[in-house]
Formats: C-alpha cells, sequence, structure tokens
C-alpha cells in the first residue's frame, strides 16, 4: 500500500514521504488563510474553498 493511500485508510501511519509532508503543509497554510478571514470575506472565503477544495458548491 502506497503512502496515500495509507493516508485514507484511517490506519496509524508514519509520514516518512517528504512530498506527502510538502502537501500537507501548503494545506495547512491554505486552511490557515481560510480561518483567518472574516465572515464579511464571502468572496475571499469562496476563492480559497476552491483553492483547497477545487469546487464549491
Amino acid at each position: 500500500m502506497d503512502r496515500r493511500s495509507m493516508l485514507h485508510s484511517q490506519k496509524i501511519y508514519f509520514c516518512t514521504d517528504e512530498e506527502l509532508a510538502k502537501q500537507q503543509t501548503q494545506c495547512l497554510e491554505i486552511l490557515y488563510d481560510y480561518n483567518q478571514t472574516r465572515p464579511s470575506e464571502g468572496e475571499k472565503r469562496g476563492e480559497i474553498l476552491q483553492r483547497l477544495l477545487g469546487a464549491v458548491g
């Protein structure tokens, strides 16, 4: 089982894959940006969600 499959299998694993760790860090950066927006910044929040999820709605 490759590391990406292990990640989604809900089993315990050790993340020693540098590329996967890099992707997780990038995701955390985007989540941080989203969490720092104000509720009134709907357009900005939507743009960030699109970056994170690929599609919204």
